[in-house]
């Protein structure tokens, strides 16, 4: 499908981790067994859990569009990246993010990054702003914590879900730094931005495809 396509499909599903060992053990049972072994293999606590319950959303969300069983998903693990799915029914891109107990999946016709991020209030905005906003951006930083917050996680979740959203070769090549926020909601270049809140999480989506929020509304799934 062409890039810049407004009527290219995006949608987008959420979930939150499970900490019952019954259900985590069923969840594990219903998944492909590439992604069975894999978590086998991980040992630290969050990053199984985290694991098992991002592809469990991923298999049910795919299944429940699809009408396929669980485990006819063929997920490739790869390193710092989302899974590559190798039978989608249609060609698509797909965008995963973490944060906290939150769990987000996107599934788009055309390139998408999504981010998810729980606000800390205690951390030092100014400083940690440093490390991925530009001079200009730097400056425009509010002057009470409240509003500091708000402009940072905005400004974060939104060029996370950017660089998420580009072909691996630019990623490559690209900071954070060099991300504009004020190209995406000015609307310069070819990506579309989508900010909201999931209960306290910040959300951000940025595609090829226009983005209207009254077509772009988060389903929950309980993955049971």
């Amino acid at each position: 499908m062409p890039a810049n396509n407004p009527a290219a499909e995006i949608r987008f599903w959420y979930t939150r981790t499970e900490s019952d060992a019954s259900e985590n053990e069923q969840q594990l049972l219903q998944l492909p067994c590439a992604q069975q072994q894999r978590f086998k293999s991980l040992r630290h606590p969050r990053r199984r859990q985290q694991y098992l319950s991002s592809r469990f959303l991923i298999c049910s969300a795919l299944s429940d569009l699809f009408d396929q069983p669980l485990n006819y998903w063929q997920l490739e693990e790869l390193p710092n990246s989302a899974p590559v799915i190798h039978n989608l029914p249609t060609p698509g891109y797909i965008s995963l993010t973490h944060s906290k107990e939150l769990i987000c999946f996107a599934l788009s016709s055309d390139r998408i990054g999504i981010d998810a991020e729980y606000p800390k209030a205690s951390r030092d905005f100014i400083s940690a702003a440093e490390l991925f906003m530009n001079s200009t951006e730097q400056e425009s930083m509010p002057d009470t914590v409240a509003r500091q917050q708000d402009y940072f996680y905005r400004l974060w979740c939104a060029k996370e879900a950017l660089y998420k959203a580009l072909p691996a070769a630019e990623q490559a090549r690209t900071t954070l730094a060099s991300l504009v926020y004020n190209d995406l909601i000015t609307g310069t270049g070819p990506w579309h931005l989508y900010e909201t809140m999931l209960d306290q999480y910040h959300i951000a989506v940025v595609s090829l495809s226009s983005i209207k929020p009254d077509s772009l509304t988060p389903r929950l799934l309980r993955c049971k």
